[in-house]
């Protein structure tokens, strides 16, 4: 039984069709090495790293595994397993989800993006600076003390919401100077306070794709938070989106030419064709983007 079911998940993984793989491997058994070996590595070109570190972990560093039914010494059937764990170690990946809360709510209200690209969330900050500047009479001095004063108050509230919405500010202000290392600590901040706000997970991830031109491993960081956002919120078409250009920007940091650089641009693939179908009617813009690179991905496949 379950050979076959790992050769059907590896006949998925081979034509790029990781989550079919993990659908099928889930309910199996979670001590067959040849079980986990194969979902740690669909979850691995999906970009997620965080289950497929934990996989690999327990492969290869705990003794729950039943590795006598292994026909061969594991690290043999497996060779890249151990590379593909070690290589999730150098992204800071481990670190990284120990800061992150566990607890994620599949009902809890999250922001919806208007057609012009713009969240509730950023409109009111806007709204709060033409206020503050209307009241400095142009001062930009004294308006940017009177926003920050503001926002002095949602991050001394009792109520977490406001605290993170406090955070939030803080980072758009940031992003409007172009710091988005700031802006990303900031959006951080708001997403380890309300832990089940996908809007702040999503912010925080795009600012690390923003500097991937600095330091490509921080794409890795930035798929994490956007799984994250996604998990939270699957409807929304632009963290779809966002977790294809990563995807795509892995498939460079993982060597362009080699299987890894053609997986990682699969699951683009897919990923863009979510973003597609999540996009809402008026989403015009959005939708062009998403047909545009889904296209371009499509051409980089062979």
């Amino acid at each position: 039984m379950i050979p076959g079911i790992v050769a059907e998940a590896n006949k998925a993984i081979k034509y790029g069709d990781y989550m079919a793989a993990v659908r099928l491997l889930e309910p199996e058994d979670e001590a067959n090495p040849y079980v986990l070996s194969t979902l740690g590595k669909a979850f691995f070109f999906l970009g997620r790293f965080e289950e497929s570190y934990k996989i690999y972990h327990r492969l290869f560093c705990e003794d729950i595994v039943k590795q006598e039914e292994a026909e061969v010494p594991f690290d043999e059937y497996d060779p890249d397993g151990r590379e593909m764990m070690v290589s999730i170690e150098n992204l800071g990946i481990p670190q990284m989800t120990e800061r992150l809360p566990k607890a994620v709510s599949f009902l809890y209200p999250q922001s919806e993006e208007s057609p012009k690209e713009i969240y509730e969330e950023s409109k009111k900050l806007q709204e709060l600076m033409d206020e503050c500047a209307l009241k400095a009479k142009n001062d930009e001095k004294l308006a940017m003390k009177l926003i920050l004063d503001k926002i002095d108050v949602l991050l001394n509230s009792k109520d977490q919401r406001e605290v993170a919405l406090g955070w939030f500010y803080h980072g758009e202000l940031n992003y409007r100077r172009k710091d988005y290392m700031e802006a990303y600590k900031c959006y951080l901040k708001a997403a380890t306070t309300e832990v089940h706000k996908a809007l702040y997970y999503g912010y925080a991830g795009n600012m690390l794709m923003k500097l991937r031109e600095q330091n490509p491993n921080l794409l890795g960081i930035a798929s994490i938070l956007t799984n994250r956002a996604i998990e939270l919120d699957f409807s929304n078409a632009k963290w779809h989106y966002n977790q294809g250009l990563i995807l795509m920007g892995l498939s460079k940091v993982f060597g362009i030419g080699g299987s890894g650089h053609q997986a990682f641009l699969k699951a683009a693939k897919k990923e863009f064709a979510f973003a597609y179908e999540a996009c809402r009617i008026e989403q015009l813009k959005l939708r062009d983007e998403i047909e545009t690179i889904y296209n371009d991905v499509r051409q980089l496949i062979y």
